[in-house]
């Protein structure tokens, strides 16, 4: 008997994802907005449709991360479901990724420079550094524009970042969106709201 990825289930793959979550102080590896275990699922930097038959590396804890299930709603209008099934629509993140790769453009959320590689704003727009070909790539591949995630980083943003804030007020916002909270948490969208106090000091 040799472990492969189908094989992998029950309290192991339980307790790999819940190491994941926690890892990332339960925010999504792409977008950010808040998961936990039952909210997430287990991504592959390196999909399993690429690593074919390498099954140690689609059990290989470093090519993983945690992943929102990038789905905003079900809906079963009549409209949109003729067989009586529940559609999951408008996807973003690891699930609207798929199986895309590429070697060159794909940015890990693990690398160092991730978050400089794209730009965030105070009405919740995200775009790719000037001249970056991977942030274009990843900001298309992952839906990290997507409507919905642009409203809920602006809520997030605006709900914090007020102009009665002084910067030393904004400072401390600084650290506070820098470091995880007392239950090991990271808060929602702590890299986009960095970048926009980070404008104002």
């Amino acid at each position: 008997w040799k472990p492969t990825w189908d094989n992998f289930s029950g309290e192991p793959k339980q307790a790999t994802k819940t190491a994941l979550v926690k890892e990332q102080g339960m925010i999504c590896c792409y977008c950010m907005k808040r998961i936990n275990e039952q909210s997430s699922h287990i991504e592959h930097i390196i999909p399993r449709s690429v690593s074919g038959k390498n099954e140690a590396q689609k059990l290989d804890y470093s090519n993983m991360l945690a992943s929102c299930q990038g789905e905003d709603k079900e809906d079963n209008s009549p409209a949109n479901n003729g067989n009586g099934k529940k559609l999951k629509t408008q996807q973003h993140c690891g699930h609207y990724r798929e199986n895309w790769y590429d070697s060159v453009l794909y940015i890990s959320p693990l690398e160092t420079s991730c978050e400089t590689r794209f730009r965030y704003y105070d009405d919740g727009k995200i775009k790719p550094a000037p001249d970056d070909l991977g942030a274009e790539a990843n900001t298309k591949k992952l839906r990290l524009d997507y409507s919905l995630l642009e409203k809920n980083r602006k809520k997030a943003i605006r709900g914090v970042i007020t102009d009665e804030l002084s910067v030393d007020d904004l400072r401390l916002l600084l650290q506070r969106y820098s470091e995880r909270d007392a239950e090991g948490k990271f808060r929602e969208y702590c890299g986009a709201i960095q970048q926009v106090i980070q404008k104002q000091i």
